[in-house]
């Protein structure tokens, strides 16, 4: 039986202090997974950083971390995927990366799954027409991308993404994941966990700290 439950899809964060410290702040969060983690360092980092490293469990990486250069002022950057945070099991032990210096969350996705239908996308659609993504100010814009093929999904963007705190995405997820067992699935897959691949669906919101600080109770 599938949970119906948010799940955090992303997430970045930077702080100023030592790599090592942050690595030691992020093993909670992990379990018994957590002991095992450790930096594989890089040739160099990425946005103007010196340094970087990925973040891994053996040959696994997790995230990564950058750090270094007079530009950045002490910052280090951390990044945990959307592979990554599914490895996380103890979100509570978050308040130890906000209690490192300097601490701020820079992006958060968080995403919800239904697979009985309760979400499609006639109905994004219709609340977007009903004004219901507006927060403050100017409605959000909304692109829908479709197919010809109607196996290949349609997918709702709302919002700026580089520009906005706040992106939604909402796709039909059953279809992607029927994508990717398609090589090796025989024929048409139907059900997915026992769940029609059409009333799979998914909504996920990318929160960034562009115009404004993203709490870290959220």
């Amino acid at each position: 039986m599938n949970t119906q439950k948010t799940t955090v899809d992303w997430l970045r964060f930077r702080t100023q202090t030592q790599p090592l410290e942050v690595l030691e702040a992020l093993r909670p969060m992990f379990g018994d997974l957590g002991q095992h983690m450790k930096l594989c360092h890089l040739d160099r980092g990425i946005l103007g950083f010196q340094r970087g490293a990925t973040i891994n469990v053996a040959d696994m990486p997790l995230g990564r971390m950058d750090y270094g250069g007079e530009s950045q002022r002490g910052w280090v950057r951390v990044d945990i995927t959307g592979k990554g945070c599914e490895w996380v099991t103890q979100w509570d032990e978050l308040e130890g990366l906000e209690k490192l210096p300097g601490a701020e969350l820079r992006r958060l996705d968080v995403a919800l799954t239904t697979w009985d239908g309760e979400v499609n996308h006639a109905q994004v659609v219709q609340a977007h027409t009903d004004g219901r993504f507006v927060t403050r100010g100017r409605p959000p814009s909304m692109r829908q991308i479709t197919s010809s093929d109607p196996r290949a999904g349609k997918t709702c963007e709302i919002g700026q993404r580089e520009k906005s705190d706040k992106f939604m995405r909402c796709y039909e997820k059953g279809f992607e994941l029927a994508a990717k067992f398609a090589s090796r699935t025989p024929g048409t897959l139907t059900h997915i966990d026992g769940k029609k691949v059409e009333d799979i669906y998914r909504c996920e919101v990318e929160f960034k700290a562009t115009g404004s600080e993203i709490p870290w109770e959220v």
